[in-house]
C-alpha cells in the first residue's frame, strides 16, 4: 500500500520537474556523466542494477537486471574495475561478479568468500585490495589483488581484536574502523602494507570519560575529513585531516542530535554541500549543510528533504542518491547544491519486488 500510496502521490507531482524527462532530458541537467546505481534489497535477497541511471525515463524505471542467486541479506556494495562486490549478512559471505557491466538476470557469482567471515557489515576495495568487517569475529580481514580471488580463498590479513566493527573506510595512507563496544575509532596506518596481528598505530576515543554509549557505527573520507556516524547519540563527528589525526585529538565540528536527526547512517559530499541520511527519524531524513569546510558545532541544516527513513546515500557526477526502508524507492537528486527545503527528487525508481533497500552504491562509469 505505501508503494502504491507514494507513486499516485509522485505521479500527480512534476519531481522537480523531470518526472517524465528522457534520458537526454536527465542528462542535460546532470551532465554528460554516465552513473550506474545499484541497490541492495534486505527482505527480497536481492541486488537491483540500474544500468546509466541519467538515461531515462526518470520516474517508475524497473531495473536492468535483478540478482538473486546467493543474495542474502545485502548489507553492502562496491562496484570497483568492472567487478561487484555484495557482502550478505545471513550468508556469511562475500560474493563477487568479475563483469559487472554484462550481468543478467539471476547470474550466479563468480566467487564467493566465506573464510573468516561473520556478518560483514561494511566492505571496501582499494588498489584491488578488499577491505572486508566481519562484526561478530570483532575483526576486520583483507583480501589482497581481487582479480585473482576464487572460492574458498582466506583473507590474506586478519586484524583482531576491534570490537564490534560495523563500518570502515579505507584511503591510500589510512584505514579507519569504529568499533560499536568502545566508542573508538582503530586508526592503521599504511593500509597496503598491514599483515595479520597488527595493532592500530593510533586510537580515537570518542567518550574517555566513560559517560555516554556513543556507538560509533560507520566511517567515511570525505575531503580528507573523517566523519564518523554515530547510533545512540544521532550525530556526526568531523575529524580533519583525516590523514593527520593523533590520539585524544579532539572533533573538528559534530552535528546532529536527537532534535535534528536520529537514527544516522550515512553521509556524502556533493554539490558544495554535506548531506546527511538518518531513519527512525520524526524529523526529515536528508539534511544538507552548506560549506563542509567552514562547518562548526552546531550549525543547523541549510535545507532539509523528506522523511522516509533514509538507509544510505552515495553520489556521483554531481548527482545525489537515496535509499529508503519506508518508501522501497531509490531517489536521485540531479543538483542537490541548488535543492529546497521539501524538495522533491528528480529520480524516482521502483520495482514490486523491492521490498527493504539497505545498500547503495553509485559509480561513474
Amino acid at each position: 500500500m505505501r508503494n502504491a500510496t507514494l507513486l499516485l502521490v509522485f505521479g500527480l507531482v512534476t519531481l522537480a520537474g523531470c518526472s517524465d524527462s528522457s534520458g537526454a532530458e536527465l542528462r542535460a541537467i546532470a551532465g554528460a556523466a554516465i552513473v550506474d546505481v545499484v541497490m541492495g534489497d534486505r527482505d527480497a535477497d536481492a541486488i537491483f542494477i540500474y544500468y546509466d541511471a541519467l538515461g531515462g525515463p526518470a520516474f517508475g524505471r524497473a531495473p536492468d537486471v535483478v540478482l538473486d542467486n546467493n543474495v542474502n541479506k545485502p548489507r553492502t556494495i562496491d562496484i570497483v574495475n568492472n567487478r561487484l562486490f555484495v557482502g550478505n549478512l545471513d550468508n556469511d559471505d562475500v560474493v563477487i561478479w568479475n563483469d559487472f557491466l554484462g550481468l543478467v538476470d539471476g547470474q550466479a557469482p563468480d566467487v564467493i568468500l566465506t573464510s573468516s567471515i561473520n556478518k560483514p557489515s561494511d566492505l571496501q576495495v582499494l588498489n584491488n585490495d578488499l577491505y572486508v568487517t566481519s562484526q561478530d569475529n570483532n575483526e576486520v580481514l583483507i583480501f589482497r589483488d581481487v582479480t585473482t580471488l576464487t572460492t574458498g580463498d582466506a583473507p590474506d590479513v586478519i586484524l583482531s581484536g576491534i570490537a564490534d566493527p560495523i563500518g570502515l573506510a579505507v584511503t591510500g595512507t589510512q584505514l579507519f574502523v569504529p568499533t560499536g563496544f568502545g566508542d573508538e575509532v582503530h586508526i592503521f596506518n599504511n593500509p597496503g602494507g598491514l599483515t595479520t596481528g597488527a595493532t592500530a598505530d593510533v586510537i580515537l576515543d570518542l567518550d574517555p570519560t566513560d559517560t555516554t554509549n556513543i556507538e560509533a557505527r560507520r566511517a567515511f573520507v570525505l575531503s580528507n575529513t573523517l566523519y564518523i556516524t554515530t547510533a545512540f547519540e544521532d550525530k556526526v563527528w568531523a575529524f580533519r585531516p583525516a590523514n593527520a589525526i593523533t590520539a585524544g585529538q579532539a572533533p573538528a565540528f559534530v552535528l546532529g542530535g536527537p532534535s535534528t536527526l536520529q537514527g544516522v547512517l550515512a553521509v556524502t559530499e556533493v554539490g558544495g554541500r554535506l548531506f546527511v541520511g538518518s531513519r527512525d527519524s520524526d524529523h526529515f531524513s536528508i539534511v544538507g549543510f552548506n560549506n563542509p569546510a567552514t562547518l562548526v558545532t552546531g550549525n543547523s541544516p541549510s535545507v532539509k528533504l523528506f522523511e522516509s527513513r533514509v538507509e544510505e546515500l552515495d553520489s556521483a557526477a554531481g548527482t545525489l542518491w537515496a535509499i529508503s526502508d519506508s518508501a522501497d524507492f531509490v531517489f536521485g537528486f540531479l543538483n542537490p547544491g541548488t535543492l529546497q527545503n521539501s524538495s522533491f527528487p528528480d529520480i524516482a525508481f521502483y520495482d514490486p519486488r523491492m521490498q527493504s533497500p539497505k545498500a547503495l552504491r553509485a559509480v561513474v562509469r
